[in-house]
């Protein structure tokens, strides 16, 4: 059987100020809502007013080595999520 270590604890707790557990009988004060909605409304106003189109924009390896000068690293912006990010000048000017 392998012994227990006590937790150590840094820190304290200033339990006067922890909010008491509610008595019997409490009632919660009044929401601010009027009325009840379905799931189906309140996922059709979470996403009203989002844009959920996306616009990309394929480019071939050429086109990529030739405007970031072949991933070099003076480049190099950072990384994303899904891998290096690079600066890009392409001929048309677009940066």
């Amino acid at each position: 059987m392998t012994e227990i270590e006590p937790i150590n604890l840094s820190g304290s707790i200033d339990i006067k100020n922890l909010q008491k557990a509610p008595s019997v009988g409490y009632k919660p004060p009044p929401s601010d809502f009027s009325e009840s909605i379905s799931d189906n409304e309140f996922a059709i106003r979470l996403n009203a007013g989002r844009n959920t189109s996306v616009r990309s924009i394929a480019f071939s390896l050429t086109d990529l080595q030739t405007a970031t000068g072949n991933f070099a690293s003076g480049r190099l912006i950072g990384e994303g999520s899904l891998g290096p990010v690079y600066r890009a000048k392409y001929p048309d000017g677009k940066v």
